[in-house]
């Protein structure tokens, strides 16, 4: 229950009393409205006086605060003061503004008032002129609140309005009560009203029950009741919408659960306390302050009564206030205190400062003990959070953890924080109550390396915001779509800059080719600073792979759980990088047999590829050898054999073994194998060892942790390499030096000579990337990316780490990279890059598109059944820059949305539909032949159609089948090409609903570059309009009767375009689009059949 907790009383009890109340959304401040035209406030809980002014010469209605300003209202004046009390501005009209009675905040600095005759008008605040007059409530103006998008009015007959706030037109009306309505409260999308109804003697009563609308189904809920008193104020919780303080004028209030729920809470009544001289109390106003702990009431005697929750007071006297991010308030300046004159002339101040006697300071004492209090602060030390190891294995017991002591921590012993500005200091690991494990898979683990769900939309992603996620100038790919856990691997080719500049050369007239589709992600990546992508044009060319099929790298939505991702993005790396050496292939020079300059056949090859030559040794004395092309070393372990389990110690320097030494012996490795001798006839045993004949630029090595063996090892050696040479066991850098006899030796910080530097011959090798796998209690968790980023002309700083989970990018201390508690992070892949090789900085982009790709091509596979319903684009009439090009994409869908239905009615989308690109038309907007199509392009698909989406898009079964579709059949990427060229070219698109189709195509526009009549015919903060409505009424033509026609739709979008620059030129746009908005509130938005 709340309990009371102050009171203001005046000094003369009813000379005035308090009319409104109302917190400061901003302060920490509660302002009043007085009967005698004086505007009071009081800072903080405790209420004390901060200022008092009086504006006007009858009673305030209401006040409001706006900014640094308050609002006051009175019957006859609007009044706009500083909260310090300096005036701003008064609005006043005889003839415009009389017996006002509400106010009410809208958008873009507006104020509608309401008076008692019903009329309603828009006040701008910046320029205190009125904007707009309306009387459309018949019955006076009795209680105004604002929802978003209109005005919710309840008048003196007892009817609910809506009322459009621009145009100020009522667009429905609900009988709440048969009498008056005394006040209305939005709770979410429900409507409370209090009021009065008529009585059998025909006199109004008020009523005992609160009527709830709810405003998306337009229609009365069952009412509020079990109220203990005749309710007259309403006010909500701004925290927990779904609860609703009601209080009476004789100073009774209770709670009630919009649900109906009847709670201890709601079974309470509370009770103002009358004063000393037995006055009853007689409330004029209510209100809740924003921290939902004060609940605030003013009298009719000018007393302030605040009750405050039960709870409030439980984290201390500094958690209790109105507003829990307020800002702090101004205060007058304190006086100067004038210091005593002295004269300069007395002797002292002749003598030397020596002369001047001093405090005689204890031996055991400290200068700072002597420091006065008034110039120094007491803090106390942070103390370091507890270890996720230990809140890992806690065990909570009557509200005490209990959890084995991990052996490298001391007992009775914690370490204090130093603070220190290495790379980035705003990196933590926060850790996590014990209380909270159950509910979150990724317990212990850093916020940052976690896998972060997207919360959908009716429109899908839309609407979701991945800035919030990365404020970086880096581009983040999304996780919404099949076999996405390639993303941090996809991250890291991106930015190995000699791979990047070599896909953007590459050209190829394979209908499914990675390469290819690599270049265009990397194309749109390099656009999209920032933003965020999806690779979704590249896995749709990766499923087609029967190789990645075999090797169990396509994952069906059911696999996607239950698969070992560290695994997999193995395989998926050596497999990606095998792909597109093979699809790059290039003759180059001839072959060489010297070992210095060997022959590599393509640009991936001669970036990852080390020449080795493996032996093979059989135990008849048969000896072969075989010399081959490596771009992806395993990594081996020297763990001990699988056996009899051993004591648990701590590791000794003698388990010491260096990431060096390990490295060198899995390149050069020596293993028992079968294989064929032919000296034998048949497979044999044999030693097969492998020996390394040139360095690679990019050493890419597979770290295979796949076993607990692994694990334990990995942990031993990081312990050690931090004991005894205070550094990580994966270094930053290496050193490997081949000699003569082709042995290799590979140095790092904690294999060379102290104080650790490396050998100055040899090739010198920098981390420039990692993979990683962060590992989830319930599930596989997910991968991450950490990629160190040397491109200043990105937007980035040299030199900094950050890390790449999917959409989420952000900077990383550099000791992060090569830190990995394999408890919860495991290393996968590590890119170690000579020095002197480029790494994120290549400074290539795409090649033009030759502009031939917009001419008529034959279609793969079948001969049109009908003739084309397009003009192909001659070389004479190319477009130029800015040239119009109306745009319009069906789209099929691929599999269904996965929806759940909440207890309280509502939807929530799992997991929207996947869509396809199904046909892409664009209509010439420049020229003799404006609106003649010149592309209309079927993309033909070879996955699975669901739903063909026919009353939507206009595709039927078997338009998309090259055995029997009479259309212009094409494939994606030749499409794709056209768009690009068009996009290169600086065409500017005109389309409705753009965002959305170039979306699912793929493709990155620039804002510049689209004109979308979705946007221009639309009044701010309100509802997108239709094309077929925009059609029917801007144009007076109807389209989509039957079905939608992409080419229809395109020319029907450059028609409006054409109409909003006439409306625009003439002076008509902002008159058209509120008769626009008028209309359709009338006809529902649906297009009359007549």
């Amino acid at each position: 229950m709340y309990q009371e907790h102050n009171q203001v009383i005046p000094q003369n009890p009813g000379q005035y009393g308090i009319t409104s109340i109302a917190f400061d959304p901003e302060e920490e401040l509660l302002w009043c409205g007085t009967t005698s035209g004086y505007v009071k406030s009081y800072y903080g809980t405790s209420l004390e006086k901060y200022t008092s002014f009086g504006r006007h010469n009858e009673n305030i209605c209401q006040v409001t605060a706006f900014q640094r300003a308050v609002l006051s209202l009175s019957p006859s004046s609007l009044n706009c003061t500083m909260k310090t009390g300096l005036p701003l501005y008064t609005v006043s009209d005889k003839s415009k503004l009389t017996d006002l009675l509400k106010m009410e905040l809208i958008q873009n600095n507006q104020l509608v008032l309401g008076s008692m005759s019903g009329k309603l008008s828009t006040i701008d605040l910046s320029t205190a002129a009125i904007l707009n007059e309306s009387k459309s409530i018949k019955c006076g103006v009795v209680s105004m609140k604002w929802n978003g998008s209109n005005i919710i009015v309840g008048d003196g007959s007892g009817e609910l309005h809506m009322v459009d706030s621009h145009s100020l037109k009522v667009i429905h009306t609900v009988q709440a009560h048969s009498a008056t309505i005394t006040d209305i409260e939005l709770c979410g999308n429900y409507i409370i009203t209090c009021g009065c109804t008529i009585d059998r003697f025909n006199q109004p009563t008020p009523d005992l029950q609160l009527k709830v609308f709810d405003q998306r189904m337009h229609k009365f809920l069952s009412p509020l009741q079990n109220l203990m008193f005749q309710p007259h104020f309403l006010s909500s919780f701004s925290q927990d919408p779904s609860r609703v303080v009601v209080a009476s004028q004789m100073g009774m209030f209770q709670f009630v659960n919009t649900s109906g729920l009847l709670t201890p809470d709601c079974m309470s009544v509370h009770q103002i306390m009358p004063l000393e001289d037995g006055m009853p109390p007689c409330v004029f106003t209510l209100a809740v302050a924003p921290s939902d702990q004060f609940i605030v009431l003013g009298d009719g005697y000018g007393v302030v009564h605040s009750w405050v929750s039960p709870t409030a007071g439980r984290e201390g006297d500094e958690a209790v206030a109105f507003n829990p991010y307020a800002a702090p308030s101004v205060f007058p300046n304190e006086q100067p205190i004038h210091l005593p004159y002295i004269d300069f002339n007395q002797p002292l101040l002749g003598a030397p400062l020596s002369a001047l006697p001093m405090y005689r300071f204890s031996e055991n004492g400290l200068l700072s003990d002597y420091w006065p209090k008034k110039g120094a602060k007491f803090t106390r030390r942070q103390l370091a959070p507890i270890p996720p190891q230990i809140l890992g294995q806690m065990r909570v017991q009557e509200f005490v953890g209990y959890a084995p002591k991990p052996p490298d921590l001391k007992r009775n012993q914690i370490p204090y924080i130093h603070h220190h500005n290495e790379g980035a200091s705003d990196f933590q690991l926060e850790p996590e109550s014990p209380m909270m494990r159950a509910s979150s898979p990724f317990f212990g683990v850093p916020k940052p390396y976690r896998k972060t769900e997207i919360k959908y939309s009716k429109l899908g992603v839309e609407e979701f915001d991945f800035t919030h996620y990365n404020q970086t100038k880096y581009t983040g790919l999304e996780i919404h779509i099949p076999n996405a856990y390639c993303n941090s691997m996809i991250q890291i080719l991106f930015y190995t800059s000699l791979l990047q500049e070599a896909v953007f050369k590459h050209e190829c007239t394979k209908e499914f080719c990675l390469s290819c589709e690599l270049k265009f992600l990397f194309h749109m990546m390099k656009e999209s600073k920032g933003g965020t992508c999806q690779a979704s044009n590249f896995l749709r060319s990766f499923r087609t792979l029967r190789e990645a099929l075999t090797l169990g790298l396509l994952l069906d939505e059911s696999e996607e759980d239950k698969a070992k991702l560290s695994q997999l993005i193995q395989k998926w790396n050596t497999f990606v990088l095998q792909q597109l050496h093979m699809e790059m292939l290039e003759s180059n020079s001839a072959p060489s047999s010297g070992r210095d300059q060997p022959v590599f056949r393509s640009k991936v090859q001669e970036l990852f590829g080390s020449r080795v030559v493996k032996t093979t040794l059989c135990k008849c004395g048969t000896q072969q050898s075989q010399e081959t092309v490596e771009m992806v070393f395993p990594l081996h372990y020297p763990v001990k054999e699988e056996g009899k389990k051993e004591k648990e110690v701590s590791p000794n320097f003698e388990d010491f073994t260096s990431f060096g030494t390990v490295v060198e012996s899995s390149i050069c490795s020596e293993q028992h194998t079968h294989a064929w001798c032919d000296n034998c006839g048949k497979f044999k045993s044999a030693v097969q060892k492998i020996r390394l004949l040139r360095l690679p630029k990019v050493l890419c090595l597979s770290c295979q942790v796949d076993n607990s063996k692994h694990k334990e090892f990995i942990r031993d050696q990081q312990k050690l390499a931090k004991a005894n040479f205070d550094v990580s066991w994966f270094p930053h850098e290496l050193n490997a030096c081949l000699a003569d006899d082709l042995t290799l030796s590979v140095l790092d910080s904690t294999t060379g000579s102290p104080p650790y530097q490396l050998s100055s011959s040899g090739s010198k090798y920098e981390l420039k990337a990692v993979v990683s796998h962060v590992t989830s209690v319930d599930g596989n968790g997910n991968l991450v990316a950490h990629i160190l980023i040397d491109n200043e002309d990105e937007g980035g700083t040299k030199g900094v780490w950050h890390i790449f989970n999917d959409f989420v990018i952000q900077p990383i201390p550099k000791d992060k990279a090569v830190t990995f508690e394999v408890d919860w992070i495991v290393p996968c892949i590590l890119f170690y890059v000579q020095k002197g090789v480029p790494f994120s900085q290549s400074k290539g982009t795409l090649g033009a598109i030759d502009p031939s790709v917009l001419m008529m091509e034959r279609p793969p596979q079948n001969i049109p059944r009908s003739p084309v319903q397009f003009t192909p684009i001659q070389f004479h009439e190319l477009p130029q820059k800015g040239a119009l090009v109306a745009i319009d994409a069906e789209f099929v869908t691929l599999n269904q949305e996965e929806a759940e239905v909440k207890t309280d009615g509502t939807q929530s989308t799992i997991k929207p539909s996947r869509l396809s690109v199904a046909r892409i038309s664009c209509v010439r907007g420049w020229g003799n032949l404006e609106g003649t199509p010149f592309i209309d392009d079927y993309i033909r698909t070879q996955e699975q159609v669901v739903d063909y989406l026919t009353r939507y898009s206009g595709i039927k079964p078997g338009d998309l089948d090259a055995s029997v579709s009479s259309k212009h059949l094409t494939t994606l990427k030749s499409s794709y090409l056209k768009l690009l060229y068009l996009l290169q070219q600086g065409v500017v698109f005109v389309g409705h609903g753009l965002k959305k189709d170039f979306r699912v195509i793929n493709l990155k526009v620039k804002d510049d570059q689209i004109l979308d009549t979705v946007e221009l015919f639309r009044l701010p903060d309100q509802r997108y309009v239709s094309l077929k409505f925009l059609s029917w009424f801007i144009l007076k033509e109807r389209i989509q009767d039957g079905c939608h026609d992409s080419i229809v739709d395109a020319r029907t979008a450059l028609r409006l375009y054409k109409r909003y620059m006439e409306l625009k030129t003439s002076g008509k746009l902002k008159e058209t689009l509120l008769q626009l908005y008028e209309t359709g509130r009338e006809l529902q938005w649906h297009v009359p059949a007549n």
